[in-house]
């Protein structure tokens, strides 16, 4: 159980945060972009990115996404879709941004399997799926919790979001 006490999420790797003060820490809301508008952005990224000084980038519309489709269907587009975008976002920028998924009701909704290091995101109906595992395949272990006020982020539902240093 990584936690993560400074701002370096804020800078570079990738994050899924669901704490509205942790967010606003480094992007104002109409930084914030809509996953459709990330997408198009991977076609030609911009210079420089629209939140915390041109080194993060804010996207909102993936937990929609999760909550459409279905459990098989979400896993699929998370592992197939999303990951390769991120890829592209991470090698145009070559780890110095960052990439920040805002997930309202992530703090309710991810959850953290100690018996077996897994991360999981639990779909509207219900179920529950490898969301960690998806994103992040074999590195589930180099995940950190982000521990923004710093009080001892021990749970995932403490942390201020899941922060990973470099998907591969």
């Amino acid at each position: 159980m990584k936690v993560l006490e400074n701002n370096t999420w804020t800078r570079r790797g990738c994050s899924l945060v669901w704490d509205a003060k942790a967010l606003m820490s480094c992007a104002n809301p109409n930084e914030v972009v809509s996953l459709r508008e990330f997408i198009a952005m991977s076609r030609s990224w911009p210079e420089d990115l629209p939140s915390n000084d041109g080194y993060a980038l804010v996207v909102a519309g993936v937990e929609g996404c999760l909550d459409a489709l279905d459990a098989a269907s979400a896993q699929t587009w998370v592992e197939r879709d999303l990951r390769q975008v991120i890829f592209e976002f991470q090698d145009e920028y070559q780890n110095d941004a960052a990439l920040l998924f805002w997930l309202p009701s992530g703090r309710t909704r991810m959850h953290y399997a100690l018996a077996s290091g897994e991360y999981s995101w639990t779909g509207m109906g219900g179920d529950h799926f490898p969301l960690g595992r998806l994103l992040w395949a074999g590195a589930q272990s180099d995940a950190y919790r982000i521990d923004h006020a710093r009080t001892g982020a021990h749970n995932v539902e403490d942390a201020a979001g899941m922060y990973h240093p470099r998907i591969s």
